[in-house]
């Protein structure tokens, strides 16, 4: 296990990676927005992730997990008798620890630790840390939900919305303002995908990986977060586009002039996946050879293959 001088030591690295890729040569990690300028198009990161702990509690919590409250949220029917919100020493993200686990709850993890990127992104040794400060000796953590995160600011909203390419349910909200949210995927379900605009001209797309997923793809442990640099996560979500020339070439003649017409002229009319569903029953064609990644689904394969955790 890591020691709180090694966590220390990856927020540094952090930090300089930020320095690298601003030109002020100042640390600036994220805007107003909650938004991290230097990953912007170029890493995702784990922006919250929820672990489950099993061992000891410490009778005092250790620096450098710095406590802002502690506070009872039990009763009847709840899962967990108190809560402690705290900050986590030198990336200054935030930490809500819940525990003593309601023994109606069989499957809870006695502690449950919730940690977000709010100041710096989150990284493997930081949830070590937080659990070092918080439990005695050896303790087992085990991860329960994960929300992998691109921010990305060259596509709008509507980019996403029109060559999203899924076989979950889709549904899109709008708030007061007029900002988009889509979500792919059940609330409750293994998965889910949301995007939406996270600040003027950036676009957030997050993968919600909650436990039962995280177990088939043996994502367990802390390291364990690493495989998600080349996990295949894009079969449940991915953005796709025509190759319009080869399919103009290979569609065959429809009965009616307009069919052909309609599928080949559908950016104005059609989502992406509605267009496919169309040329599949509306001629008998299978466009699946003619379907690519989009510019953006390219741009977040290297993203994720440079994740940091």
């Amino acid at each position: 296990m890591e020691s709180c001088v090694d966590a220390d030591a990856d927020v540094a690295a952090v930090v300089m990676l930020i320095h690298a890729h601003n030109s002020t040569g100042k640390l600036m990690a994220r805007s107003r927005h909650r938004v991290f300028i230097p990953l912007l198009n170029r890493h995702a990161f784990v922006d919250r992730a929820v672990w489950g702990a099993w061992g000891v509690i410490r009778d005092e919590t250790r620096l450098p997990l710095e406590l802002r409250a502690v506070f009872p949220i039990g009763g009847p029917g709840r899962p967990y008798a108190r809560a402690v919100r705290a900050l986590l020493g030198a990336s200054g993200n935030p930490i809500q620890i819940r525990y003593g686990a309601n023994p109606l709850f069989r499957r809870l993890p006695p502690v449950k630790l919730d940690l977000r990127s709010e100041e710096l992104p989150l990284t493997g040794s930081q949830v070590v840390m937080a659990a070092k400060c918080f439990m005695k000796g050896n303790f087992r953590l085990e991860l329960m939900s994960l929300e992998l995160t691109f921010d990305v600011d060259q596509y709008p909203i509507e980019y996403v919305q029109w060559r999203a390419f899924t076989r979950a349910q889709r549904r899109k909200l709008q708030d007061q303002r007029g900002r988009k949210t889509l979500y792919f995927g059940a609330p409750r379900g293994h998965w889910q995908v949301r995007a939406y605009e996270k600040a003027p001209g950036v676009v957030r797309i997050e993968f919600v990986l909650r436990r039962p997923f995280l177990l088939e793809e043996g994502l367990r442990s802390v390291h364990d977060v690493l495989t998600l640099q080349s996990l295949d996560v894009w079969r449940l979500f991915c953005l796709c586009e025509f190759d319009e020339v080869g399919l103009r070439r290979s569609l065959p003649d429809g009965r009616v002039d307009w069919h052909r017409d309609f599928a080949l002229h559908w950016p104005s009319v059609l989502p992406l996946q509605k267009r496919a569903a169309f040329l599949s029953n509306g001629f008998g064609f299978d466009p699946s050879p003619f379907l690519r990644g989009a510019a953006l689904q390219r741009l977040l394969h290297e993203m994720q293959a440079r994740l940091i955790w």
